[in-house]
């Protein structure tokens, strides 16, 4: 988010914002206690969601396969039961898992690469 009379700069941040109300923080809004984002507020934003969505079932196969890794498949299934869509006042896109994981991470860079080089 520019401060003021500061250069804009990019920056990416992985995290598991699952809910709007979590990324309104990241917005720099504070809606989970009070009323949701209105319309004018996606003009005034400066941050970009991108969404990883897929079959549960490919996601927990893709997470069994991984050595060493903190996720279980019973934590991310209560991460996809907490997890909202993106609303229409949150700038964002959503990637599909279905591809291969190269292409996955490429469409996501473009996505991102778009965003940062377009106004927000």
């Amino acid at each position: 988010m520019p401060c003021q009379g500061r250069a804009t700069v990019s920056v990416v941040l992985a995290c598991s914002a699952l809910r709007c109300c979590y990324r309104d923080v990241l917005r720099g809004m504070d809606h989970c206690k009070n009323a949701k984002a209105t319309a004018d507020t996606l003009q005034r934003t400066d941050v970009f969601f991108l969404l990883l969505s897929g079959d549960v079932k490919l996601i927990e196969e893709r997470l069994q396969a991984r050595q060493g890794h903190f996720m279980s498949t019973s934590l991310h299934r209560s991460q996809m039961a907490t997890l909202e869509a993106l609303q229409p006042t949150e700038l964002g896109a959503t990637v599909d898992l279905a591809d291969p994981p190269l292409l996955i991470a490429t469409k996501a860079a473009e996505l991102i690469r778009t965003a940062t080089t377009s106004s927000l």
